[in-house]
C-alpha cells in the first residue's frame, strides 16, 4: 500500500509525464520544477513537446528564475507559472594561502558555453596585472590544448586546479568569473560565491541578474560585449575596497534570500495551492 500522498511533484522536466501519470492514479494534484530553458537543445524536440504537454496538467509549474518563467511563457506553457529561486545550505570554507595577487577563479572548464574562450582572450592582458587565474574542472576536449599552452606560457600565474571540493575551491579565489555565453536558468555557482562572501564578474545570461545585483553584490556585463567584462575585472584589480564591499553585500544577500530554508518555505506555500 502507498502512504498517504497529497501531491506529486516532478523535480525536472524529464519526469513531468511520469508525475502526471502517478498523480492521476492517486487522484492528487501535480506540480513540477523547471530548472532549464524549455527549449534547451540537450532535451531534444520530443522531450520539449512532452514536457510542455505534461505541464499543462499541473496546477503550478515552479521556475528557478524569472528568466526561466519568461522562457516557459514564450514557449507556450499553458499552466500557472511561478518562481522559486534555488537555495543552498551554508558550508564551511577553508581559506588557502595567498600569493599576494588577486586570484580570479573560473569554475567553468567542462563546457564551452561557460566562456573559457573569452577568458583565454583576456589572459595576456590579465598577466600584465597583479592577478592569478585559477581554472577549475576537467578541461573540455575542445580547448584542453589551449589550457596547457596558457599554463606553460604563464607558470604559477595560470593554474589548472582540476576538481576541488567546494570548501577548498571557494577558499582559493578572491573573485568569481562567471562568463557564460548561453542561457543559464539560475547558476548555483553565483549563489555559492555569495555564500563565500566573494564578488563576481558575471555575464547577463538567463537568471544571472536575479542572483547578482549589479554594482551591489557583483558586476554584470552583456555576454556579447566581452570588453565590458574585462573592464569589470580591471576595476576589481584596481580597487580592493570595491571587491570587499561587493563580497560582503553578496554574503548578506545570500543569507537573506538564498538559504535552503527560504526555498523550502516557498515550496511549502505553493504546494498548499488547491
Amino acid at each position: 500500500d502507498l502512504p498517504n500522498i497529497g501531491r506529486v511533484h516532478a523535480w525536472s522536466a524529464r519526469s513531468f509525464e511520469l508525475a502526471v501519470a502517478l498523480g492521476r492514479r492517486l487522484g492528487v494534484p501535480v506540480s513540477g520544477t523547471m530548472h532549464d530553458h524549455p527549449s534547451a537543445a540537450f532535451m531534444g524536440r520530443v522531450r520539449q513537446s512532452l514536457a510542455r504537454f505534461s505541464a499543462a496538467r499541473f496546477d503550478v509549474l515552479l521556475c528557478v528564475s524569472e528568466a526561466t518563467r519568461a522562457a516557459c511563457q514564450a514557449c507556450g506553457y499553458a499552466c500557472p507559472l511561478a518562481v522559486v529561486h534555488n537555495g543552498l545550505h551554508d558550508f564551511d570554507i577553508t581559506r588557502g594561502p595567498t600569493t599576494g595577487r588577486l586570484r580570479l577563479g573560473f569554475p567553468g572548464m567542462r563546457a564551452p558555453r561557460k566562456g573559457f574562450r573569452l577568458l583565454a582572450s583576456w589572459v595576456p592582458e590579465l598577466m600584465q596585472m597583479d592577478v592569478d587565474v585559477l581554472l577549475y574542472g576537467d578541461p573540455h576536449p575542445d580547448f584542453s590544448e589551449a589550457v596547457d599552452a596558457l599554463a606553460q606560457a604563464f607558470p604559477g600565474r595560470v593554474l589548472c586546479r582540476g576538481q576541488q571540493p567546494r570548501a577548498v575551491m571557494w577558499g582559493e579565489m578572491d573573485v568569481l568569473l562567471h562568463l557564460s555565453t548561453e542561457f543559464e536558468p539560475f547558476a548555483t555557482t553565483l549563489l555559492e560565491a555569495g555564500l563565500a562572501g566573494l564578488p563576481c564578474v558575471a555575464s547577463r545570461c538567463g537568471g544571472a541578474g536575479e542572483a547578482v545585483i549589479h554594482e551591489e553584490t557583483g558586476l554584470l556585463f552583456d555576454a556579447t560585449q566581452g570588453q565590458d567584462g574585462f573592464a569589470a575585472v580591471r576595476r576589481l584589480t584596481e580597487d580592493a575596497s570595491l571587491g570587499a564591499s561587493l563580497g560582503a553585500s553578496a554574503r548578506r544577500r545570500f543569507l537573506a534570500c538564498f538559504r535552503v530554508d527560504h526555498m523550502c518555505s516557498a515550496y511549502a506555500a505553493h504546494w498548499r495551492i488547491g
